[in-house]
């Protein structure tokens, strides 16, 4: 027998397929509905309704970040760089390449500005 919130909770998500982004009661729902869809947009007031929530611009980085912790093994630098928009000087900065050096390099003619 099903519980009130899982009666609810299939007759909202059956209306996905008749509802459009326009329908959603909000403005942010609206967006929300037009950026991932209906179906999910219900399933975000299903479960956080109530919740206010902020997501940060940062976010993406923060994800490609912890992607590039997870995935890097030390012979596919170039091709996560390629796969997520990014340069190679930043997976090696995310990921600390042990033997790299991390300083900045110094240019032939500041070597000869210094006295001997």
């Amino acid at each position: 027998m099903q519980t009130a919130r899982e009666r609810e909770e299939e007759l909202l998500l059956s209306l996905a397929t008749e509802l459009n982004p326009e329908d959603m009661p909000s403005d942010t729902l609206q967006w929300a509905a037009k950026a991932i869809g209906v179906a999910p947009c219900l399933r975000l007031i299903l479960e956080l309704s109530g919740i206010t929530f902020y997501i940060p611009k940062s976010a993406k980085t923060m994800l490609k970040k912890m992607y590039v912790i997870k995935k890097f093994d030390g012979s596919n630098l170039r091709s996560l760089a390629h796969q997520l928009g990014l340069a190679e000087r930043t997976i090696r900065d995310w990921t600390k390449v042990p033997g790299e050096n991390n300083q900045q390099l110094s240019l032939p003619f500041e070597a000869a500005k210094k006295p001997l």
